[in-house]
């Protein structure tokens, strides 16, 4: 190729380039701007090449018109956005007034009114179709405003004018549900389906037909919940999920406070759609691989699955336990059916974290709350301190880590309620000591336990947890009872010094210090209450004791170790 040939060529490339970008960037700002990568004719002529091969070069590597290029396009769509939805709201706006000051003045008739209505819906529905493809959110902001109007026309029909007969006004308000959740699948427009689910399950208000009729609204919500639902399972939508949430959760409180005793079948039913629409898109979305993935990083989703299934487990057995009127431990067992299912539900999605942890999380919380209200009171403190334990051994075989916090959790609550009963317990129980004494007794083993099981740098909290607890359980079983001043003493004696032997042993200064703590403890019981309160020949034989005792720890922990032993020898 000759070389007056090869510019024009490269410039005939250029200009197809900036042909097919203009194209593809129809409708920016792009489009409107000058053709400056192309090389001019009579600028650059043929005999200069690198004059026209220069200035696309300086352009696109020119920070300024890189950040134009990105900023011009978001600005523009948040602008068309923003200035849409509020253009739509007083058009809305405007034909309810419209409408309302026809209505006041005798300008035209209540059916032509719902005409106008119902055209003016219908040519905002043709638009915002015609326009999806070059401009989308204006065209989603022209759909909901379309759907919008269809709902008015439905309500002020049958309410407010009284032309169109019930038969007619719910299946024009249902088929504008059905329209929106359809438009939003088209459009990937969560507000659209949001406008849908909260326009279909306020149809039967708006209608005024619910009343005395509890079956039917509960019917008709599951059908909604259940449309909603499918749509939130195909796209996975936060927004459309909290409105499912909160809408569902509205109407069946309606549904259960407005029912006598003798409907249960239907309204039940309605509150098990519920939960199913609630928990089954955070848990079986993320096991459908071949579905979309939902919008937002896995963490938003895992925090938005969490919230999603705890606030409907909490709803569901709320409304069932107000439905059936239960109480005690019946509100425990359907806690525990609760616990079963989402356990179950973890175990078999085991390696999918998005459904496995919040399963397993709601599962937990189940099974603490249901052996609260199963289990007599100070009993469920040592069932739920082993729950802790179990979930610090499920964390320690590849279970999920949340799991370690919520029994955490539950150990600080079992550790407060022990306290607690510890102080007010009744001294009726077996040997004459605070009822369910051996029960707390146990709890204290099982922190030990956990302290085997949990972080490294916890260790040492939960020994210590159980240590205090053994000092307080002896001061509240033996304290009331004769001559309990003295067993204390005795008792918190010999755990001190136990554990300053045990010290030595292992060469642990931080047992030593507790040993030592403990023993100081009893000297100042001695000095400041026995002193004064014991017989005088007790308080002989304790302050004896105690200093004997004390002198024989000071030989005991100067003992020299095999190991030194033999460096001696």
């Amino acid at each position: 190729m000759s070389d007056p040939e090869k510019p024009d060529l490269e410039e005939r490339v250029v200009r197809l380039e900036r042909l097919v970008e203009l194209l593809l960037h129809r409708g920016r700002s792009e489009q409107h701007r000058p053709e400056t990568r192309a090389p001019s004719r009579s600028g650059g002529g043929e005999g200069s090449p690198q004059a026209g091969e220069g200035r696309p070069r300086a352009e696109e590597g020119s920070p300024r018109s890189s950040t134009a290029q990105t900023r011009s396009p978001s600005l523009a769509g948040q602008s068309e956005r923003w200035l849409g939805a509020i253009g739509i709201g007083f058009v809305v706006l405007a034909a309810a007034l419209l409408l309302k000051l026809s209505f006041d003045r005798g300008w035209i008739t209540p059916a032509l009114r719902l005409i106008a209505g119902f055209g003016a819906g219908t040519v905002l529905l043709v638009l915002g179709l015609r326009l999806e493809q070059a401009r989308r959110r204006l065209a989603q902001v022209l759909l909901g405003g379309s759907i919008a109007l269809f709902y008015l026309v439905g309500f002020a029909g049958f309410q407010l004018y009284g032309l169109l007969p019930f038969w007619v006004a719910l299946p024009l308000m249902t088929g504008t549900t059905v329209l929106s959740f359809v438009l939003s699948v088209r459009q990937d427009s969560p507000p659209l389906a949001v406008i849908g689910i909260s326009g279909g399950l306020a149809t039967p208000f708006l209608l005024e037909t619910w009343s005395g009729n509890m079956n039917a609204l509960a019917v008709y919500a599951s059908l909604v919940l259940l449309g909603g639902g499918a749509v939130q399972l195909y796209r996975g939508w936060v927004l459309l999920l909290g409105a499912l949430l909160v809408g569902g959760t509205i109407v069946l409180s309606m549904v259960v406070f407005g029912a006598d005793g003798a409907v249960v079948v239907l309204p039940g039913l309605a509150i098990a759609v519920f939960w199913l629409v609630g928990a089954a898109s955070p848990l079986l979305r993320p096991v459908m691989g071949a579905l979309p993935s939902p919008d937002g990083p896995p963490v938003s989703e895992l925090e938005a699955s969490r919230a999603a299934l705890g606030f409907g487990t909490l709803v569901t057995v709320l409304l069932l336990s107000a439905h059936l009127s239960l109480e005690g431990r019946e509100v425990g067992w359907v806690l525990f059916f609760f616990a079963l299912v989402t356990g179950a539900v973890a175990y078999r999605t085991r390696g999918v974290s998005l459904t496995q942890w919040p399963s397993a999380e709601i599962s937990a919380l189940c099974a603490a709350f249901g052996l609260w209200f199963v289990t007599d009171d100070p009993a469920a403190i040592l069932l739920i301190a082993a729950e802790a334990f179990i979930l610090f051994a499920l964390v320690g075989r590849g279970g999920p880590a949340s799991l370690r916090t919520i029994g955490h959790v539950l150990a600080a609550v079992v550790a407060w309620v022990f306290l607690y009963y510890a102080a007010n317990a009744p001294l009726d129980g077996f040997l004459g000591l605070r009822e369910d004494a051996f029960a707390r007794l146990g709890v204290v083993g099982v922190f030990v336990g956990c302290s085997m099981l949990v972080e490294k740098n916890l260790a040492p909290r939960y020994r210590a947890a159980a240590y205090v607890g053994l000092l307080v359980w002896v001061l509240s079983e033996w304290g009331p009872k004769p001559y309990g001043a003295q067993l204390v003493s005795i008792a918190w004696s010999l755990q001190g010094a136990t554990a300053l032997v045990a010290s030595v042993r292992n060469r642990s200064q931080p047992l030593q210090l507790v040993g030592l703590a403990t023993l100081g403890l009893v000297a100042g019981k001695l000095l400041l209450f026995d002193l004064s309160q014991l017989d005088p020949v007790w308080r002989i034989l304790m302050f004896f004791g105690f200093g004997a005792s004390l002198l024989g720890l000071a030989y005991l922990v100067n003992l020299p170790g095999d190991s030194e032993k033999a460096v001696q020898d």
